[in-house]
């Protein structure tokens, strides 16, 4: 279950990317969007904290939390992504979200065919079983919660870590739970077709063929891009 001050911070972002607060605006102080949030004061101090490591916010010691322009704002964090993508605030970048992950997934693809084990190859498919799984679920959490989706973020995250570079999995870690839940809310029908893909993915990885696995994760990456209509 997510921690109030996490309900406080989707609140929050949301705002945001409305645009209910404009570049160079001051927040209200935290007793008033506590009042307004229906929150103690302490959560929304933590969120507030959060806005500011995600660069939403400037906290000015002695005068309050100053909107930040939006290309400061941390667009790899998968609650920022998914704010921006839903207000329709930065044009082209879903398009430029699924790019950079699919350019670190396909060195990660490359790496993990040449260097994955069958201890690694099993994990990768425990992944997708768990896919499976999820999309015969009757009962689903919400977008971020989904066992699907929750299921496809670990499936890229474990794919990201067989490439045995622990910088190059980092770097795209955010980007898939923001990915996977866009995708479940503007394609909730495509679980079958997004299994299917995953199942190539991880043939191409099990083949030992790099050019295989990464011809899987392109081809992904351009179905995953018309639904999201990036």
């Amino acid at each position: 279950m997510r921690r109030r001050y996490q309900d406080v911070l989707g609140q929050l972002i949301d705002a945001l990317a409305e645009g209910q607060f404009a570049e160079g605006d001051w927040l209200p102080s935290e007793r008033e969007l506590g009042e307004r949030l229906g929150s103690g004061r302490g959560a929304v101090r933590e969120a507030v904290r959060a806005l500011q490591l995600r660069g939403l916010i400037d906290v000015v010691s002695g005068r309050g939390q100053c909107v930040l322009p939006t290309d400061r704002w941390d667009v790899h964090e998968a609650d920022v992504l998914i704010a921006l993508a839903e207000h329709g605030r930065m044009p082209g970048l879903l398009r430029e979200a699924v790019d950079a992950r699919t350019t670190a997934e396909r060195d990660a693809a490359r790496l993990a065919t040449a260097n994955a084990t069958a201890g690694d190859l099993r994990l990768l498919h425990g992944r997708l079983v768990e896919m499976e799984r999820a999309a015969e679920l009757e009962q689903r959490g919400d977008e971020r919660d989904d066992p699907f989706v929750q299921g496809e973020l670990w499936f890229h995250h474990t794919l990201a870590l067989m490439s045995g570079n622990r910088v190059l999995a980092k770097m795209s870690e955010p980007l898939h739970l923001g990915l996977a839940a866009i995708r479940h809310r503007r394609a909730p029908r495509a679980e079958n077709a997004a299994l299917i893909h995953h199942r190539r993915i991880l043939e191409g990885v099990s083949s030992g063929e790099p050019d295989l696995a990464v011809f899987a994760v392109d081809d992904y990456a351009r179905q995953l891009a018309r639904w999201l209509g990036a």
